[in-house]
């Protein structure tokens, strides 16, 4: 019998980003005035889309016998979910870079590049959008968890997978 790792692996990267997502949309005005709550977004959401490509890795190791459809429509919300949560860890690495290196970057032959690419990650890092992408990732990530509970424990186990299950499978 082959070991299973992807359920040790997957609940990890969710609970990094469902945390980087409350941190991200719960918006505490004495948090955000914090010299290192940028820092600590940043950690979350770079950790958890590395552990959210491990989760992707282990899946598609998993040998059991499941629902074609099902186990499917659980790999494609995975793979949006990882998606979702790397543009928006690239964002913060590139606004973190930009504090480090800015400067460095700027007397290089890669002037005319960093300028473009700054000016993209300023566009992203608005609340707006950080905000819209991180409810997108977490959306998709509670889909992928309800269908990943219907793979294990079949789709009558709960009523909120029993929805996403007949909207997404049936």
């Amino acid at each position: 019998m082959a070991l299973n790792i992807h359920p040790f692996v997957v609940h990890m990267p969710i609970g990094l980003l469902s945390l980087y997502t409350f941190l991200e949309v719960v918006s505490i005005k004495k948090f955000q005035t914090l010299p290192y709550w940028f820092f600590v977004k940043a950690i979350l959401v770079i950790f958890g889309s590395f552990g959210a490509y491990a989760s992707l890795f282990t899946g598609s190791l998993v040998v059991v016998e499941f629902d074609f459809r099902l186990l499917e429509a659980h790999a494609r919300f995975a793979v949006l979910s990882t998606i979702v949560y790397t543009i928006l860890g690239v964002i913060y690495l590139l606004t973190w870079l930009k504090y480090k290196i800015s400067s460095i970057l700027e007397n290089t032959r890669f002037k005319k590049v960093w300028y473009i690419v700054d000016n993209v990650r300023g566009f992203l890092m608005r609340r707006f959008v950080l905000f819209s992408l991180s409810i997108i990732g977490f959306i998709f990530i509670s889909i992928t968890g309800a269908l990943g509970g219907a793979l294990v424990y079949g789709p009558d186990i709960d009523p909120f997978v029993k929805i996403i299950y007949d909207f997404f499978v049936k």
